[in-house]
């Protein structure tokens, strides 16, 4: 994956099962500069539109996709080498994955900024584990 240096023109993949959620997202990512993917209301459909080659500079993944949990997702994105940030209204810690920046629901525009400069490395991480330790457990 190339660098990148800004967010402006990332293609970010939106995985949300809420339609007026991924609307709200996807105008975030539009006033950000970015090109927003998407949006994946499923598991299946995330998975789609990862396996179909298009470019994803990186992603926005929602736990919980109805009554389906997103670690495929999760697991997807990384084996493709794509960076994501995980959003989600429910209390997470990634203990093995601490370099995954999350974002809590309810967020704002700065907060999906934030998190999506730390997931494509933009500036240093400096408290994403004192973050995670925070938030709890995540569901797999």
């Amino acid at each position: 994956m190339p660098e990148r240096t800004h967010l402006k023109g990332a293609r970010i993949l939106v995985v949300e099962d809420e339609a007026l959620v991924a609307e709200l997202a996807a105008e975030m990512l539009k006033d950000l500069g970015c090109v927003p993917l998407g949006p994946a209301h499923t598991v299946d459909a995330a998975l789609a539109v990862i396996n179909n080659g298009e470019k994803i500079d990186c992603a926005a993944l929602d736990v919980r996709l109805n009554s389906e949990i997103s670690g495929l997702v999760a697991d997807a994105l990384m084996l493709n080498d794509i960076p994501f940030v995980v959003c989600s209204a429910y209390t997470i810690t990634l203990f093995d994955n601490r370099h995954i920046p999350i974002v809590g629901k309810p967020y704002t525009r700065e907060q999906l900024k934030e998190g999506l400069e730390r997931a494509l490395g933009l500036f240093p991480d400096t408290d994403a584990s004192a973050q995670n330790q925070q938030l709890g457990a995540i569901c797999r």
